[in-house]
């Protein structure tokens, strides 16, 4: 396995206003705290990887994020980037749970993977060019005429799946 050592890792608390507010059934969020996490290596090559913890779902929070996250910046630094597996392994050994931030410094290192092997990331994990991933596009809760107006612009707009949040309201 070729070595590409880690030299630098940086950890960003993003805090991203939302144009309308998405309400789910726990209620209104008005805004997006997400993790960003930035590898640099010897060759140059910077991976990115981001993840959108949330406390009331998965019990992690964007401050939980970037406090594990140095955690796991001073295990991987000086490491071997390429060796994904060992440091997954390292990572789930270190603390439990705190699948957010794993993911994001995942998300960082395939990242790096992919350029090192000069290919795209889909590529690099097997994907094929030819084929389209359907996403759903979700409409929050509200009144039910103003979801029902949503739904259509968003049919309109070619998503091929809608998702309808139902419960209490927001």
């Amino acid at each position: 396995m070729a070595s590409i050592t880690i030299q630098q890792i940086e950890l960003y608390k993003l805090f991203i206003p939302l144009k309308d507010p998405f309400v789910i059934s726990l209620g209104p969020i008005y805004n997006a705290e997400n993790v960003l996490v930035v590898i640099r290596t010897n060759e140059g090559i910077t991976g990115f990887g981001e993840c959108s913890p949330f406390m009331s779902i998965n019990g992690e929070s964007a401050d939980t994020g970037m406090v594990v996250g140095q955690y796991f910046a001073k295990l991987l630094k000086g490491k071997n980037a390429l060796d994904i597996a060992a440091h997954i392994e390292a990572m789930d050994k270190t603390i439990y749970g705190n699948s957010s931030i794993k993911s994001a410094f995942d998300m960082a290192l395939y990242d790096i993977a992919s350029q090192h092997a000069g290919v795209p990331l889909y590529e690099y994990l097997g994907g094929n060019t030819n084929k389209t991933i359907i996403t759903d596009y979700t409409v929050s809760i509200g009144e039910p005429q103003k979801m029902a107006q949503d739904a259509v612009k968003i049919k309109e707009e070619g998503y091929p799946a809608i998702k309808i949040k139902l419960g209490k309201d927001g």
